[in-house]
């Protein structure tokens, strides 16, 4: 039996953060704009230009995105084609294409995991748009059988080169493990790149180049602390190589605010923009962080 069917959740996070640099922040979030209304479970979030965003509900939504500027309370509706919104968790995009990650996969009892490839051009101002699907699967998970407590579910995916690289939100031990899958329709077994601690559930990430080669990474999440009662926290290293995920360093920010984060990217040389979810009676809304 593996070590996370034996200790309670709230032990592993305890034994974790302990061992973790958290960077204590007395910097609150700060509300930039309310999310429109049909986005009360915004889950990924995408910027099309300086001023328009992009965004999906998770499960429970049809396969459709809504497009919002900036600001504003009211969303046009995208629908996706040659697609299934069975637990859309995250989005991506590169130059070319914006990426739908339908990887839930809360109760481990899921086998059709993919992620859809959309042209970024026809989200601008179409109401509609064809995917192409991008079948994965995790390598050696052989054991299907329902759980809460499990590493195999993913809710942040970034796009880079001709990759996409996939952020578990690990139930069973409160970790994450990164996987890379061709960014290309097919049918494909992730690789298995590397684990960092993180003492939560991961739910978003965003990246952009570093020095050198290596990328600055960012990933959000938050720890459950009871049901509906969520702490939010980041994550940020200002130099990765994506290859040798295990040994980065990462800074883990805390933060004093309930809410259940779902979405980060970055926003200038030292802000990130977050979202939270608000299916749960708080009102959704885009925050804005800024680093040390």
């Amino acid at each position: 039996m593996m070590a996370f069917h034996v200790f309670h959740p709230f032990v592993v996070f305890a034994l974790l953060t302990a061992c973790m640099a958290t960077v204590p922040t007395e910097q609150p979030l700060v509300k930039v704009a309310s999310l429109p209304s049909v986005l009360d479970e915004c889950s990924g979030l995408v910027r099309l230009q300086d001023d328009l965003f992009i965004g999906l509900n998770d499960s429970g939504d049809e396969a459709r995105l809504y497009r919002f500027a900036e600001g504003r309370t009211d969303a046009e509706e995208v629908r996706i084609l040659n697609a299934d919104n069975r637990d859309w968790e995250e989005m991506a995009a590169d130059s070319q294409f914006v990426y739908i990650a339908d990887t839930g996969n809360n109760g481990n009892d899921r086998n059709d995991l993919c992620i859809y490839r959309v042209p970024r051009a026809g989200l601008e101002a179409a109401d509609s748009a064809r995917a192409e699907r991008i079948d994965m699967r995790y390598p050696g998970r052989d054991d299907l059988r329902p759980s809460n407590r499990h590493n195999y579910d993913c809710e942040a995916i970034i796009a880079y080169g001709d990759y996409l690289y996939l952020f578990s939100k690990n139930r069973g031990d409160l970790r994450s493990d990164l996987y890379r899958v061709p960014a290309r329709p097919g049918d494909h077994e992730a690789t298995w790149l590397g684990r960092i601690e993180v003492g939560g559930l991961i739910t978003g990430a965003d990246w952009r180049p570093a020095k050198n080669g290596l990328v600055e990474i960012v990933l959000v999440g938050y720890s459950v602390l009871s049901k509906k009662k969520y702490k939010p926290f980041l994550m940020y290293a200002d130099a990765v190589d994506l290859s040798r995920y295990s040994s980065t360093a990462f800074r883990r920010y805390a933060y004093d605010e309930l809410l259940q984060t779902e979405t980060v990217m970055f926003n200038g040389p030292d802000e990130v923009l977050l979202t939270n979810e608000g299916e749960h009676g708080d009102e959704g809304f885009l925050y804005s962080f800024r680093l040390d």
